[in-house]
């Protein structure tokens, strides 16, 4: 005769599922979201960045952020975007947006890029979109194609 689980066994699994439900999951699922947010952020300042240019390249001047880019990690996507005027630039989420840095279109003698400068808020999300090499490789990049 096969034997089956004790009922203080069963209490026993219950009681170790339920505090790895409500302790170990949620702080699983924190990490994850730190870092698919900023990936997703870096991803669409990218995105952001081109649209921008081409933008820029058919028509010769900037109009707003939102009419230019469906990007909307912006502080004011209705803000018109000019030379050397930065827009803060940031990662939403559930508990708010985190502005990491500032994104500027600067304009010299010889060239027009974008510049992307950081202003880490002090948060552990905005130091690991800073620290990512995706993003230092757009701190700067050249308006004209």
């Amino acid at each position: 005769m096969k034997r089956a689980f004790t009922l203080n066994q069963v209490i026993f699994i219950v009681i170790l599922g339920f505090i790895g439900y409500k302790f170990i999951y949620p702080k699983f699922l924190a990490k994850t979201e730190d870092v698919t947010s900023s990936f997703a952020s870096i991803k669409e300042l990218s995105t952001a960045i081109n649209d921008i240019r081409q933008y820029y390249a058919k028509y010769g001047e900037f109009s707003t952020i939102e009419i230019m880019t469906y990007v909307r990690n912006f502080e004011n996507n209705s803000a018109k975007l000019e030379f050397n005027k930065p827009v803060r630039y940031g990662i939403k989420q559930s508990e708010g947006t985190h502005y990491c840095t500032l994104f500027e279109v600067k304009e010299s003698d010889r060239n027009k890029e974008i510049v992307l400068t950081p202003t880490d808020d002090g948060s552990k999300i905005c130091k690991d979109f800073i620290a990512d090499d995706r993003y230092k490789a757009l701190q700067k990049v050249n308006l004209d194609f």
